[in-house]
């Protein structure tokens, strides 16, 4: 082969390759200009031949290409299916009276302005983004009243990497619609919009994407200036947004629990970087946020029940302020409850304060091995409802602990004889209960604050220190020991107010390990404040106590422990046969009226016994009077008895030992004692 032939055989062969090669599409990087009705050739080419609509030359451009368009007003709608920028010419001096769908990916829409566009249908959109990464810069939309209402700019699902940038959007459409509304579609960012009267900035349903809401001001909102729904596996970033004169309850809404709002996952952490981030929002609504909060694990319950049943052992739940009606609660795993005023003392908040109020709601605790702790609740009954329950309660349950702490107990509007104890600890059989009882206020007519019964084996464990028992209805006792007592031991009250009730304290006897100091019992309208003390140092709780009007029973014995409190007193609130010893009497408070046995132990002093109007199935008084000096004798006394039912068939009779006296009446010559 020849050189020269050698030579056209390359030639021939480079030919037949880029003969075959396929086609490479390459951006025109054309300019097309568009002015009203058109110039020149109207070819678009240039501005004297410029095309009389905008259609025509987004028809005419190529991937790439760039259309200019002059001022004047374009009565079209737009379809943009080329990557195209579509620009004013002049800012905002074209004007398009028509709607403009982006179906091509990578189109930039800016400066120009929007009037008069005609909807066809409810909620179509002014501006449709179909495409992804389309860029809607300086804009300005004004739509008019309707119906129907559009949305101004919608993101379409798929539109994925939008950005809606600088625009202005106002309506004139009272009551207001969503005006740019993002759905289902990746990474979008809407930054630096004005949307002036009833307007919002909704996402929705965007899925495992991000969103960017940035410096945007919202005047007069459509219900929330900006929200969302639909986010749960969304990443949410607002930041430098205001909102102002809005619809709502709300400026900002989230409906469900984004994945990630600002860098936070927590909801509370959420919120408040929401609020720290827009300092021109001023409130924000995350609907998620019930009113019931595992704060463990960061979810929300409607109920109370709700969030005990969902929760972990140790979790702890939070209870906003409000009312809550939910009858029984169960409480089944050691938890940690938490009312609006967890950590703030009971006895000294302000009673106007938002409260976690518990309506007629019992709270038992009904497994073994809890540590159970109630903090900062307001707990309501009325007495009238047959809903009324025993506020708190633990039943026969081994081996748990409880805290009841900062709380409020009130009760009003029934008969107080018919009703429950706030709070009931009741071990069961070699049982055991450790209960801390501190800086609460139990107030109102419930007959009992805090009660100890169950089993006589069974051992409670028990601080009550800082809380302020206050009732003014008779036969109320603050602490009451029910009639099957358990054992007390490490047993401590102290430094609680015990004001008007019948019986500060009623208890099974006291252990060895007990601290009974710094409580104060004043305004005892009746009786004994401190009941059933057993073998405890008597001298010492009244030495470590401040009491006014009251009397301490010992063992079987009744103590008159100042010179305020008066036999007639103690008369009233004895039983038959208990020993009534006189510490100190003033004389003018000696006159007392017995209507059963009782037995008086004391120094000197003049006694009045009026033995009362006698009925014939009440046969027979009797009155023990005894000294301590053993060469007390009956002249020692000034005895008088006074009878107001004078009967022939009664006698009456005084017996006589040193330092004894004896009065008895007794019916057809037969005592009846």
């Amino acid at each position: 082969m020849s050189r020269v032939s050698g030579v056209l055989a390359v030639v021939v062969a480079l030919f037949m390759v880029f003969a075959v090669a396929p086609e490479v599409a390459v951006a025109s990087n054309t300019t097309w200009y568009v002015a009203e009705g058109g110039a020149g050739d109207k070819d678009g080419t240039d501005g004297g031949n410029a095309f009389a609509t905008i259609q025509e030359a987004l028809d005419a451009a190529s991937e790439g290409d760039t259309i200019e368009v002059g001022a004047g007003a374009y009565g079209e709608d737009l379809t943009v299916n080329e990557k195209v920028t579509l620009r004013s010419a002049e800012e905002h001096e074209a004007t398009i009276e028509g709607l403009i769908t982006i179906e091509a990916d990578n189109v930039v829409l800016e400066d120009f302005k929007m009037r008069e566009y005609e909807i066809y249908h409810g909620s179509d959109p002014v501006i449709e983004v179909l495409g992804a990464n389309a860029t809607i810069e300086n804009m300005d939309l004004l739509t008019p009243a309707g119906p129907p209402e559009p949305y101004e700019i919608r993101v379409s699902p798929g539109a994925h990497d939008a950005q809606i940038l600088n625009n202005v959007i106002n309506t004139e459409i009272e009551g207001g619609h969503p005006t740019i509304r993002v759905e289902a579609s990746n990474d979008v960012l809407v930054e630096g919009n004005d949307i002036l009267s009833w307007g919002a900035i909704v996402g929705r349903n965007l899925g495992d994407t991000t969103m960017t809401v940035k410096d945007n001001y919202v005047e007069y909102g459509y219900d929330e200036g900006i929200w969302f729904w639909g986010m749960e596996d969304s990443s949410v970033i607002i930041e430098g947004n205001t909102v102002e004169d809005y619809g709502a309850d709300d400026a900002l809404k989230i409906v469900d629990r984004p994945a990630c709002v600002n860098g936070k996952t927590d909801t509370f952490d959420m919120l408040d970087q929401i609020l720290s981030d827009n300092p021109g929002v001023d409130s924000v609504e995350l609907s998620w946020m019930t009113d019931v909060h595992n704060v463990t694990q960061d979810t929300f319950h409607d109920t109370i029940q709700d969030a005990i049943d969902a929760a972990d052992s140790e979790d702890i739940i939070e209870v906003a302020a409000g009312t809550y009606e939910e009858g029984d609660i169960t409480v089944d795993r050691s938890l940690t409850l938490l009312g609006a005023h967890a950590g703030v003392d009971g006895r000294t908040r302000n009673p106007g304060e938002d409260e976690s109020i518990l309506f007629n709601v019992r709270l038992s605790i009904v497994e073994q091995d809890l540590s159970v702790t109630i903090d900062g609740f307001k707990f309501s009954q009325d007495l009238g409802s047959e809903e009324r329950k025993r506020a708190v309660y633990v039943d026969r349950e081994d081996n748990t602990e409880l805290q009841v702490l900062n709380s409020i107990f009130t009760a009003e509007g029934g008969d107080v004889h018919a009703t429950n104890d706030y709070i009931r600890v009741t071990p069961g059989s070699e049982q055991l209960i450790t209960a801390t009882i501190a800086y609460n206020r139990f107030e109102g007519d419930d007959k009992f604050g805090l009660t100890w019964s169950g089993h006589q084996t069974g051992v409670i464990e028990a601080v009550v220190e800082n809380n302020e028992f206050v009732s003014k209805t008779a036969n109320t006792k603050a602490i009451n020991a029910g009639g099957w007592s358990p054992k007390l031991q490490d047993y401590t009250v102290e430094d609680n107010l015990f004001d008007g009730f019948w019986k500060g304290m009623a208890m099974p006897p006291l252990p060895d390990e007990q601290n009974i100091t710094g409580n104060v019992f004043e305004n005892s309208d009746v009786a004994h404040v401190i009941d059933k003390v057993g073998d405890t140092d008597l001298d010492a709780i009244l030495a470590e106590n401040t009491f006014d009007r009251a009397f301490v029973v010992r063992g079987s014995d009744i103590v008159v422990p100042t010179i305020f409190s008066t036999i007639s007193g103690a008369a009233e609130a004895a039983k038959s046969g208990q020993t009534i010893q006189v510490v100190e009497l003033d004389p003018d408070t000696a006159n007392a009226e017995f209507d059963k046995d009782a037995v008086i132990v004391g120094d000197t002093f003049t006694l009045t016994l009026s033995l009362g109007e006698v009925s014939k199935d009440f046969a027979a008084y009797q009155v023990h009077l005894l000294w301590d000096e053993a060469d007390a004798t009956l002249e020692d006394v000034d005895f008088l008895l006074e009878d107001s039912y004078d009967e022939d068939d009664w006698t009456d009779s005084i017996d006589e030992d040193p330092g004894y006296l004896l009065a008895s009446r007794t019916l057809d010559g037969e005592e009846k004692f």
